[in-house]
């Protein structure tokens, strides 16, 4: 697929999260991190640098409830495997009027 290609360049995720229990905002904070967990190591291979602690940044609020998120993530790919990609896919649906 051209997934697999695709190489991250920049990576920014930005999450202000709050309820207005504190307990539950505590809780739920150490679910956003083990989220962020599993896709920084499912994107470990795919980047160019490193996803570092000032790439991602949440920011628990325990007055009010709330829910502000900014992801920001340039990718990159050889313009080849685009091409490579497109002809599949014509290839693919030429197949399927046929039949």
């Amino acid at each position: 697929t051209i997934a697999r290609h695709a190489r991250i360049e920049k990576f920014s995720w930005k999450t202000k999260f709050g309820t207005a229990d504190a307990a539950l905002t505590g809780i739920c904070m150490g679910l956003v991190w083990i989220v962020i967990g599993l896709l920084s190591s499912l994107l470990q291979g795919r980047q160019t640098g490193s996803i570092g602690a000032e790439d991602v940044e949440v920011i628990p609020v325990f007055h009010r409830a709330c829910f502000h998120t900014s992801f920001h993530c340039i990718l990159s790919i050889r313009i080849v495997h685009v091409i490579t990609a497109q002809f599949r896919l014509l290839k693919l649906k030429l197949q399927q009027r046929k039949r």
